[in-house]
C-alpha cells in the first residue's frame, strides 16, 4: 500500500513538473512570438511613415488592388488606427522616433474634436489622443480634444431610445440606426467620465450598453448588426445586418465589437448590467 501511494505521489510530482516546464516553455515561446511581431511591425510601420511623408495631413487606410496606398482625411472612421498603432509600438519598444511620429500623426486628429456627425469619434480620438494621454500623461491639448470629442459624441445620444445614434438616416430610410460597432466607442465616453468627473457620460454609456444588450442579441447570443429605432418613443422598427451575410447571420467583426465593448464596460463599471 505504501509503495502504491509513493508511486502516485511520484506520478503527481512528475506531472506538476511537466506542467510547470510546459508553462515556462509556452511563456517563453509567446514572448518570442510577441517580440518578433513587434519587430516586424516596427519595420513595416517605418516604411509606412516614410510613405506618408509625401501627403501631410492624410492617414493610411488600406492597400488598393493595384498595390497603391489608399489615404484618407482625419474625418475617416479609421483615421485613429495608424497613430494608435504607433503608440502601441512605442509602448513596447521605447523607440523615441516612433513616439515622435505617433505625436505627429495624432495631431492630425485634432480637427475632429467637435465632429458630431459620426459615432466613430471614439475610434478616431481614443486610439490616438487616448493612447497619448495613457503613455505620456495629460497636457492641455490632449485634455481639450478628448473632452470635446466625448461631448460631440454624446450629442448623438437619444434619451427616448437609450442609445447613441450610429449612422445618419440618409437614403436608406432609417429613423435612428444603432449598430453594434457603437459598443467600441463607449470607451471614450467612459474614459472622459472617469477622468473629468462627467457622470452624465457614464450614465449614457451604461444606458446604451443595456439597451443594446436587450435588443441586439439573439437567443444564441449572436448579434444583429443594426437595430433601427423610432426616435420619438424608442420602439424598434426593424433589425438587420448590413455588412454581414444576412439579417439572420452572425457578422464576425460585429460579434468582436460586442465582445470587446462589453468586456470594457464590465472593466469600467464592475457590474453585469
Amino acid at each position: 500500500m505504501q509503495i502504491l501511494v509513493l508511486k502516485k505521489i511520484c506520478v503527481l510530482i512528475a506531472s506538476l513538473l511537466l506542467f510547470a516546464n510546459n508553462t515556462i516553455a509556452q511563456k517563453n515561446s509567446m514572448s518570442k512570438i510577441i517580440d518578433e511581431a513587434f519587430k516586424n511591425a516596427s519595420s513595416q510601420y517605418a516604411g509606412l511613415i516614410n510613405e506618408m511623408s509625401s501627403t501631410p495631413g492624410l492617414l493610411p487606410h488600406s492597400i488598393l488592388p493595384d498595390g497603391s496606398l489608399h489615404r484618407v482625411s482625419p474625418s475617416s472612421w479609421v483615421s485613429g488606427f495608424f497613430p494608435g498603432s504607433l503608440w502601441y509600438i512605442y509602448e513596447y519598444t521605447g523607440n523615441v522616433t516612433v513616439r515622435k511620429n505617433a505625436e505627429k500623426f495624432t495631431t492630425y486628429l485634432k480637427t475632429q474634436k467637435n465632429n458630431n456627425k459620426t459615432h466613430d469619434i471614439g475610434f478616431m480620438l481614443y486610439c490616438s489622443y487616448g493612447n497619448k494621454w495613457r503613455l505620456c500623461g495629460k497636457d492641455k491639448e490632449t485634455e481639450d480634444v478628448l473632452l470635446s470629442g466625448a461631448k460631440a459624441l454624446s450629442s448623438r445620444f437619444n434619451v427616448q431610445v437609450g442609445c447613441t445614434q450610429s449612422w445618419d438616416t440618409g437614403k436608406c430610410g432609417w429613423s435612428f440606426p444603432v449598430i453594434i460597432d457603437n459598443m467600441m466607442n463607449l470607451e471614450l465616453l467612459m474614459f472622459v467620465a472617469k477622468n473629468f468627473d462627467c457622470d452624465s457620460l457614464k450614465i449614457a454609456s451604461c444606458k446604451h450598453a443595456n439597451t443594446t444588450m436587450k435588443n441586439h442579441f439573439r437567443d444564441n447570443y449572436s448579434t444583429y448588426h443594426l437595430v433601427d429605432y423610432n426616435p420619438v418613443n424608442g420602439s424598434i422598427i426593424r433589425k438587420q445586418t448590413v455588412q454581414g451575410l444576412s439579417d439572420g447571420s452572425s457578422w464576425a467583426r460585429g460579434q468582436a465589437w460586442a465582445l470587446y465593448g462589453y468586456t470594457m464596460m464590465f472593466r469600467e463599471t464592475g457590474t453585469v448590467n
